[in-house]
């Protein structure tokens, strides 16, 4: 019965789009061309006619209905965590994805709005005022101690999507040009191994770190939360997990016995795993509590209990029932660019994260679950991570200068 009413639901879903797919497909086309050509005047050179770009103001639907068939690339993908105060005037964090214009990235109906880190956030500062700029004997969302706070500061200092945020806890002078290169080259050869504490090259640099860092990183954290949150959940995501990286390995491992693949497990059961690695340093015994398990059970209230019960130290005290607490409401929630973005890095597979935005390329907007997409993309024998896209209209522009001139 469950099975007829999915491919009930299914048919209903293709017909419905398929009307509106015939009413506004002319329209999206016209206005590519008119979106290439314009762009291509501005681009050409002097004696080819001016024709007028069409812009969002002027047709908001056409615009929509083209942007909603673009190639989805992790290049183009941001992640904006936004603030918000909850009924308990608790602060939490909001995620959207915008694109390299600034313009919002529409995700799968569902999609949680909240990041795998949360439930560490809940367990840790989820009451603080200053959640993303604290710094007492630990700090930040993730409260990482001192050597690991270092660390994540010449992270982000040697990524170039964060750097001109991180040059603000270091000297600027001739040595700490040369630590930085040194460590630049054992990253390149060792990986995140460099940010252990043995680490030759993270020694010397962490002698470049101001001495008032701890100051700019709280007073930072209160400026400028959604930069210094990105920094915190990436370095996590990133060099954290892989810190242990056997225990992550032994869980991708005994899932894949049941043929389970990681990424069809919930967010805030990962959540819970990653939880355990911050407040204990590890995953542990994590993978023997997944043996002999279903999806289905993986990915229940049920197996929270088991988590809970099996780190009592972690999720039955204090703060740590907010952890257990919030992982139970919301386990439900689908993945999400952000999420899917973060289990990406942990699990050192970028196919993770891209196979989930050409899924949503080619079904973004349609109003449907990512299961629903899923669904879809199998009955209509795409290949999402193969996926042939439409050409855009400055793919259009570019080829009309090629052909005519600079």
């Amino acid at each position: 019965m469950e099975k007829e009413k999915l491919v009930e639901k299914l048919n209903r879903l293709k017909s419905r789009w398929k009307k509106v797919g015939s009413r506004t497909g002319q329209k999206v086309r016209d206005n590519a061309a008119m979106m290439a050509i314009g762009a291509a005047t501005a681009m050409a050179p002097t004696g080819v006619s001016h024709v007028e770009p069409v812009h969002a103001s002027s047709h908001p639907f056409e615009i929509e209905a083209l942007n909603l068939r673009r190639e989805l690339t992790p290049e183009m993908v941001k992640i904006v965590p936004e603030k918000v105060v909850t009924d308990k005037n608790l602060i939490e964090f909001h995620n959207k994805a915008v694109d390299e214009r600034g313009n919002p990235v529409r995700d799968f109906k569902g999609a949680t709005p909240y990041s795998i880190w949360d439930v560490t956030y809940q367990r840790e500062v989820g009451s603080l005022q200053n959640p993303v700029g604290v710094f007492n004997s630990f700090a930040g969302t993730m409260q990482y101690n001192k050597a690991n706070v270092q660390s994540m500061l010449m992270y982000a200092l040697m990524h170039d999507e964060y750097s001109s945020w991180a040059e603000k806890f270091f000297e600027k002078n001739d040595g700490a040009v040369k630590a930085l290169a040194a460590m630049k080259s054992e990253y390149a050869e060792k990986g995140n191994l460099v940010f252990h504490v043995g680490s030759k090259s993270r020694r010397e640099m962490s002698r470049f770190i101001v001495s008032d860092y701890k100051q700019k990183f709280t007073e930072d954290g209160e400026a400028n939360p959604v930069e210094a949150l990105s920094v915190q959940r990436d370095f996590g995501s990133d060099a954290y997990v892989s810190f242990d990286e056997e225990g992550w390995k032994k869980i991708v491992s005994t899932l894949a016995k049941n043929n389970i693949d990681v990424k069809d497990v919930s967010w805030a059961i990962i959540g819970m795993w990653c939880s355990r690695h911050i407040a204990v340093g590890g995953f542990g015994n994590i993978s023997r509590t997944l043996e002999g398990k279903s999806l289905k059970e993986i990915n229940s209230a049920g197996y929270i209990d088991v988590l809970a019960a099996a780190y009592p130290s972690v999720f039955k005290s204090g703060s740590g029932k907010k952890a257990y607490e919030f992982a139970k409401k919301h386990y439900k929630e689908p993945h999400s660019i952000t999420t899917m973005r973060e289990l990406s890095l942990m699990d050192k597979n970028p196919e993770i994260y891209q196979d989930y935005l050409n899924l949503l390329s080619a079904y973004q907007g349609h109003d449907v679950t990512l299961e629903e997409a899923r669904l879809l993309a199998a009955s209509d024998g795409k290949k999402t991570e193969k996926k042939s896209f439409q050409v855009s209209p400055q793919m259009l522009a570019r080829a009309y200068v090629n052909n005519n001139g600079r």
